[in-house]
């Protein structure tokens, strides 16, 4: 990995996408706010595999450091946490912000682990999906979101890869009914 091109540090674990992008949330270094970012994956100069920083969108609800892994939905949307319990949507290809907002710490609690996506099990055949994630004051705070569940083409769409957290590249990511 080029790690010159990286510059920030991450306050995330990354999720790669289907065609082997790599997202993760940084800390900017100019200042305490973090950034969505997204690479590409290309060769380096010295003919070795490295990462270009391509896209980058602000986050200033996540200044702590140890923010959830980003989750990957069907439909071409990335899914961000902050450990504030704050959510960023950003569009995969354009990788414009959606949306921005949040419950916030003093209303549910510190975010404990990174978030996974569901099938909208209520409104079977909609286009929606269900965002969980739980926090220190035991909330589990769900949004129906725009994808109806993680995206089955991603190479790594979510923290420990599949809704089982099996870690295994070669499980398949199950499709929503």
């Amino acid at each position: 990995v080029d790690a010159g091109s990286i510059t920030g540090t991450p306050v995330s674990g990354p999720v790669v996408g289907a065609s082997g992008e790599y997202m993760a949330l940084f800390r900017n270094p100019n200042g305490g706010q973090a950034e969505a970012r997204k690479y590409e994956v290309g060769l380096a100069v010295d003919g070795g595999t490295g990462l270009t920083w391509t896209s980058s969108v602000s986050f200033p609800s996540a200044t702590t450091p140890g923010a959830p892994s980003p989750v990957l939905g069907q439909g071409g949307f990335a899914y961000f946490v902050s450990n504030n319990a704050s959510l960023l949507v950003v569009e995969e290809a354009s990788w414009a912000k959606k949306y921005e907002g949040g419950t916030g710490t003093l209303a549910v609690g510190q975010v404990l682990a990174s978030p996974t996506l569901d099938c909208n099990r209520r409104r079977i055949g909609t286009n929606t999906g269900i965002l969980y994630f739980v926090t220190d004051m035991g909330f589990v705070v769900s949004y129906v979101v725009d994808s109806r569940g993680l995206d089955n083409a991603a190479l790594w769409p979510k923290y420990q890869h599949d809704a089982r957290n099996t870690g295994n590249r070669s499980t398949p990511i199950d499709a929503c009914p």
